[in-house]
């Protein structure tokens, strides 16, 4: 059996409520290759309800070390957990490229509130992912 590496990340979003972006994640992933299509090429949700356990990602990304070296990836997702109350999801990649390196690739996003001065609405958002 390989080892299970872990990868830790963890951004503070500023004038963005817990609440909103836990709902991007829930609700709004197929926008992502609107927003970001130098990354995203294509997003679907070909099952589920697009927010509950059970749904699946399609996406097709672009990855590399440089702008210059992007290669197609091709990855499909799995929600496998979502908690409303920790703003917790965790999705497990069940087919795709990546596979073909890494037995497994699990991602849990959690989304915590923060105030900061002035009391904006702020959020950290934190990634984790076990290969």
């Amino acid at each position: 059996m390989a080892p299970i590496h872990r990868l830790h990340a963890q951004h503070e979003l500023k004038n963005c409520s817990a609440d909103q972006y836990f709902s991007f994640l829930k609700y709004d992933m197929a926008k992502l290759q609107r927003i970001c299509p130098q990354f995203f090429k294509s997003f679907q949700t070909p099952a589920g309800d697009e927010n509950g356990v059970g749904t699946i990602w399609l996406a097709t990304l672009a990855m590399g070390p440089s702008h210059e070296e992007m290669v197609k990836v091709k990855v499909k997702h799995k929600v496998v957990a979502v908690d409303d109350e920790s703003r917790t999801l965790k999705v497990s990649m069940i087919d795709g490229d990546l596979l073909r390196k890494y037995p497994k690739i699990e991602q849990t996003f959690t989304v915590t509130p923060i105030v900061t001065q002035g009391n904006e609405q702020s959020c950290v958002v934190k990634l984790s992912v076990e290969y």
